[in-house]
Parts: structure tokens; C-alpha cells; sequence
């Protein structure tokens, strides 16, 4: 999941907190379940990752036949921009509160834009059910007999690198199979249909969507925090939300307790590599009073500034295009024998020393005239690389990140 931002957290809690009352008095805004089972819950991709290389590093993961990169979740949406579902799940139990399952996912629907979809299942009347089939219901259902879990789900877009819901899943009727073959191994089949009701405030969709997910291999995460619909805690949750002013007091609260860090690591004006300022951030939210550290996903983590906008460095996970290297390099930048290591130095600051392994080949390959490729680790029998090519005279990188490097 990528880090949590407090703009998605608290746009959430407003599309809940400004529908009419009438419609949500029973209903618990979707934000707010979503940042008490896990604040990074349906963050958003850095802007500078584009739809096109989304879907481009999904396909490499599809055509690799390799079963660790595939997606852990598939399966269709019907409904508002019908097409295919992928995306990866997560799973945590507890013996008092039951089973919670969440997921992220994209949306290749009939426009040429990515949707995404972001829920969360959780037990909704003290249900304990690990494993065999359950009703799955709404929130505003009440209870049944059986066990029965509580889907609550998100369609939305991504704008500027943020999550903006259009429209909430409304569940009207639905069922779960889950099957644990070991302790931390989940798989399951969740199909529901119901109505999309749109978000206050956004363009919106309506009308009915049909969801089938097969749950190939949730991923146990034990920070995700198990939340019980029925249970006395959620009560004083699921009260009606407060006004706009009030979230908005909060928000600004919230912001300014945040004991925010960053240090400059590489600046454009003393190096003719790079055109954006390069820095390394840490920060504390709440970290004392929390039960859990939320740091953890987001120390020392690396950015450059550019223009009116930050620029978050994310490693590579599988085959994918990294146009924000090609951003942060100066066009007046020239890749050859004697600025090679500058380079492979400019890598590791930007990822890490730790995303380089020591390898029985050369660090640095000039496989082409037009070519560059800086190994960093071995995947199986292959090496992974930063594949770069340039043109003639060494200039216009377009840097790539390969699983199985190859010269060409």
C-alpha cells in the first residue's frame, strides 16, 4: 500500500460527513472505516506515475508467469465503466473481533482513464467465520441470522495523485467463501450486487454494479487493525458526522501536529545531473499516542521539488517505466564512461543502498552505444537492472526498471 495522505483521509471522511442525513444516519462515512482498519488504505499512486505505465508494469507482472508478481485479486465490476478488476488484497484476524479483508484495486474499464476501487470487508454482527461461506451485507443492514460480513467500498479516479471517490458501493445482496490452507494463507470468492450512490460534491455515477472477486492469495498483514461492526466500540463511530467547519478545525489540528523533517541530499544548483532539488524526509504523526507506529512505511523516504509540486521517489516492484528519473535528470545531463558511476551514486541515493545487492557481474553494462544498464540484484537466475536508453549523444534518458535484464 503507498503512504497515507491526510488530504485522501480527511476528502473521505467529507463525502460521508456531507450527504444528507436521512441517507447515512446508519451508515458509517467509508473514510472513516478505511482509516480505522488502515490510514494507507486506498492511497493513490505519485502523479508522476502515469495511467499508461500502470497499466504497463500490470501487464509485464501478467506475461511474466512469475506467481509472486501476479495480482492477488481479480475479477469484474459491472456496472459505471464495466471491465476487469486487479489489484492485491490483505487479510488480519483476531479471536475476539473475527476476520478483516481489504483491497486496492484498478479498474480497466470501457474509458481510456483507470478507476480504482478500494474496500473493506469486516464482520458485521460479532461474526468469527475464518473459513466455509457468509452473507455479505451493507452497513445499514441490520442484523441476520448467520454468520454475515459488511462490505463497504469506494469508486472513484485519481486526480492530481490523490484518490477522489465519485461513488459509494451500496450493498444489496451478497456472499463470501473463504478457505485457509495455513496460518497466514487466505483465499476466498466474494460476489456481491447493489447500487453505486454518488458522492456529494464530485460528478458522480449512479446505477447498478455488479462485483465478482476472486481472492487468489490474500497477503496477511498484521498492522490492519480487525474491526467488528457489531461490537460496543463502533458505536459512538457510527454516530451521525459532524459539520464541514468541525472536520475542517480538525484537519487543520492535525496538520499542524505533524513534526514534519527534510534534509537536502542533492541540490540542482551544485550539480549538472539533476534539474530538481533532491531531498529526504521523516515525520511524526500523533507517533506517542498511536497504537501503532505509523512511521513505519515512511521513514527516511526520498522526494525531489519540482515546480509547484513534490515528487515522491517509490522503488520499483516489476517491470515498469520510471518516468520521474527521466523528470529529475537535466536535459544538459550526458550518460557516458565518465558520468556512468555519477549516475549509479545518483540511483542508490534516490532508493537506497539497501536496493543494491552485491552481484557476480559488472555493476555498470554498455551493452549498445544507446544502452546502459545498472544491475542492482538478482531475481532467480536473472539480474535486475535500471535499463537506460539515450540517444546519440548520450542525452534524453528514458530510464526503465527490468526484472530479467536483458542487453538488447
Amino acid at each position: 500500500m503507498f503512504g497515507v495522505s491526510a488530504a485522501m483521509s480527511f476528502g473521505l471522511l467529507n463525502a460521508g460527513a456531507t450527504a444528507n442525513a436521512d441517507d447515512v444516519s446508519e451508515r458509517m462515512p467509508p473514510g472513516l472505516l478505511f482509516e480505522m482498519v488502515d490510514p494507507t488504505l486506498c492511497s493513490m499512486p505519485p502523479v508522476s506515475i502515469s495511467d499508461a505505465d500502470l497499466l504497463s508494469g500490470l501487464q509485464a507482472a501478467l506475461d511474466s508467469g512469475d506467481p509472486d508478481m501476479a495480482p492477488t485479486v481479480s475479477g469484474r465490476w459491472e456496472g459505471a465503466d464495466s471491465g476487469d478488476l486487479m489489484g492485491q488484497g490483505y487479510f488480519n484476524h483476531s479471536d475476539s473481533r473475527g476476520l478483516v479483508v481489504a483491497s486496492e484495486l484498478l479498474l480497466r474499464g470501457e474509458g481510456d482513464d483507470l478507476r480504482y476501487v478500494c474496500l473493506v470487508l469486516a464482520p458485521h454482527e460479532n461474526t468469527r467465520l475464518l473459513e466455509g461461506a457468509a452473507d455479505v451485507v451493507g452497513s445499514e443492514a441490520e442484523a441476520i441470522d448467520g454468520d454475515t460480513f459488511m462490505l463497504v467500498a469506494m469508486f472513484g479516479e485519481r486526480i492530481e495523485g490523490e484518490f477522489a471517490p465519485l461513488a459509494e458501493v451500496i450493498t444489496e445482496q451478497g456472499s463470501v467463501t473463504f478457505k485457509q490452507a495455513r496460518e497466514h494463507e487466505l483465499s476466498g470468492y466474494l460476489e456481491i450486487s447493489g447500487q453505486l450512490e454518488p458522492v456529494p460534491g464530485s460528478e458522480g455515477v449512479s446505477g447498478d454494479v455488479r462485483i465478482e472477486l476472486d481472492l487468489l492469495a490474500l497477503e496477511h498483514d498484521s498492522q490492519m487493525n480487525p474491526i467488528n461492526w457489531g461490537s460496543d466500540d463502533l458505536v459512538d463511530a457510527a454516530a451521525p458526522a459532524v459539520d464541514d467547519a468541525t472536520l475542517q478545525e480538525i484537519r487543520a489540528l492535525f496538520l499542524e501536529g505533524i513534526d514534519f523533517a527534510a534534509e537536502p541530499l542533492m541540490l540542482s544548483e551544485d550539480s549538472d545531473m539533476i534539474q530538481h532539488d533532491i531531498y529526504r524526509y521523516d515525520y511524526q504523526i500523533f507517533a506517542e499516542q498511536s497504537q501503532r507506529d505509523l512511521l513505519d512505511r515512511d521513514r527516511d523516504q526520498v522526494f525531489y521539488h519540482q515546480d509547484d509540486h513534490l515528487v515522491r521517489i517509490t522503488r520499483p516492484s516489476t517491470n515498469m517505466p520510471l518516468p520521474m528519473i527521466n523528470e529529475l535528470v537535466s536535459p544538459d545531463f550526458v550518460l557516458d564512461e565518465n558520468s556512468a558511476e555519477d549516475f549509479r551514486d545518483l540511483l542508490i541515493m534516490l532508493y537506497g543502498e539497501h536496493f543494491f545487492d552485491a552481484v557476480d557481474a559488472d555493476p555498470i553494462l554498455h551493452p549498445r552505444p544507446d544502452q546502459w544498464a545498472f544491475v542492482n540484484g538478482t531475481f532467480f537466475d536473472d539480474y535486475t537492472a535500471f535499463n537506460v536508453f539515450t540517444n546519440d549523444e548520450g542525452r534524453e534518458l528514458d530510464v526503465r526498471y527490468e526484472l530479467r535484464f536483458m542487453a538488447q
